[in-house]
């Protein structure tokens, strides 16, 4: 059975990244996991503490990956706009490829203007150094002009499942690039590249076959 490990920096970043592939993969009998850096700092707390928040990420991210038929959701406990590609997150993030074993790794991409997506891929591309594993990198809304994609995937039959995970995240609908349209629009920009009606690409650190 194939094995699939998803990683990103904050909560809902896999969903935007890749959610509409990863839904095919789940409903083909997949094993898939996700592994989130931190909960993310920039929310609206609206009168609530920070504990409350906290739960309520953990919350959206369960339920987002129930949806895309995750089978777990596992956090780093990094600190948000602090991770870094160093030693610790290395460690950290092998240590739970050694445990899962996955066949393929879906993380952010290196060209990504945020320093928390851009460190994490460093450091999974570092972390699996010693592994036969496939990486593929996702775009996400701060992904630099120069990220050149080589794979794309097929979502024309998942988008709406991709959707309705990344809508799942409340704290976070004050954000332009979770409105459907902009969702849309982008997979209707990958399709247009890749022949596809709706698409999601990657680049590829490492690819076995």
């Amino acid at each position: 059975m194939k094995k699939i490990l998803c990683i990103g920096a904050h909560p809902d970043d896999i969903e935007i990244g890749c959610g509409g592939v990863i839904k095919k993969y789940t409903e083909l009998g997949a094993e898939v996991y996700f592994l989130i850096g931190t909960l993310g700092g920039e929310v609206i707390l609206n009168g609530n503490n920070w504990d409350t928040i906290e739960q309520q990420r953990k919350d959206e991210s369960f339920k987002s990956a129930k949806l895309l038929g995750a089978i777990d959701v596992i956090y780093l406990e990094l600190k948000d706009t602090f991770i870094r590609h160093d030693g610790e997150t290395v460690r950290k993030v092998e240590n739970y490829i050694n445990q899962i074993c996955p066949d393929t790794i879906f993380t952010h991409t290196k060209d990504d203007n945020h320093q928390d997506h851009k460190n994490l891929a460093l450091s999974v591309i570092s972390a699996s150094r010693r592994q036969k594993v496939n990486i593929l990198h996702y775009e996400s809304p701060s992904t630099a002009q120069t990220f050149f994609p080589k794979v794309y995937a097929d979502i024309t039959e998942t988008i709406d499942d991709k959707i309705k995970a990344i809508h799942v995240f409340e704290t976070q609908m004050e954000k332009v690039y979770v409105n459907p349209e902009v969702i849309r629009g982008l997979a209707q920009y990958r399709g247009f590249n890749s022949n596809y009606r709706l698409a999601e690409a990657f680049d590829i650190s490492k690819y076995f076959i």
